[in-house]
């Protein structure tokens, strides 16, 4: 099974993080295991990356980085899908809309024949198909 877990920032330290990179280490002794940060402003994550989990972010936020970012014009733009009433909101824009949207669409089974998910990757405040849920499997 594919597990992939969806954090704002992967990058940092924080109890959400080691709780995530526990739990994705543990699933990743039996499963095929992702996190996808939706930001990164550092080459290497504080907690360091947890054995056998992939680790890829959606915008890069390092300003000696070829795949900078900050300069993309919807990073500029305000965000749409995610919610204004989460502190968060002014740190998101319609770049992180789109490739929020695009890395979600890719979770979802692409043959009719595919079981349907237990969860749906969707913006807080905003489920679509029941659950709202940050991990995905696939």
């Amino acid at each position: 099974m594919r597990i992939s877990f969806l954090l704002h920032n992967g990058y940092h330290y924080g109890g959400t993080i080691r709780t995530t990179f526990t739990l994705a280490e543990e699933l990743a002794e039996r499963h095929e295991v992702e996190i996808v940060s939706v930001f990164r402003h550092r080459d290497r994550p504080i907690l360091g990356l947890p054995a056998g989990v992939t680790l890829r972010h959606l915008v890069d936020l390092r300003k000696d980085s070829p795949g900078y970012d900050g300069d993309h014009p919807d990073f500029h733009r305000p965000a749409e899908v995610f919610p204004r009433g989460d502190g968060r909101w002014k740190q998101y824009s319609a770049l992180t809309d789109a490739r929020i949207g695009s890395t979600c669409a890719a979770w979802r089974p692409t043959s009719s024949s595919a079981p349907a998910p237990d969860s749906t990757c969707t913006s807080p405040g905003r489920p679509a198909g029941g659950r709202s849920s940050s991990a995905r499997n696939t």
